[in-house]
């Protein structure tokens, strides 16, 4: 339980939740406009543009860089990881 308390307490954990549901709810927002209706499946679907992937970690990679500076090894990590999610 103290697991979840401090996840739901970490603002990179949000970062990375908001940079993932943006991204979501503009594909569901595109398919709106397009077909005149809901599908919440957009809000769980992979692929498609733009990436919820990529949006994440993005959001994750700012917010550490933000928080922690960018001359750590996390930063470091997290920007590795972000290049290989965007170009895959």
């Amino acid at each position: 339980m103290d697991l979840l308390i401090a996840l739901l307490q970490n603002p990179t954990f949000w970062s990375g939740f908001m940079g993932w549901f943006a991204a979501q709810a503009t594909k569901l927002l595109i398919d709106f406009i397009k077909t005149k209706r809901v599908n919440l499946y957009y809000l769980v679907s992979t692929g498609g543009m733009p990436s919820a992937h990529s949006s994440m970690i993005s959001a994750i990679t700012t917010s550490v860089a933000l928080r922690e500076g960018t001359g750590n090894s996390l930063f470091a990590i997290t920007l590795a990881v972000a290049l290989i999610i965007m170009f895959d």
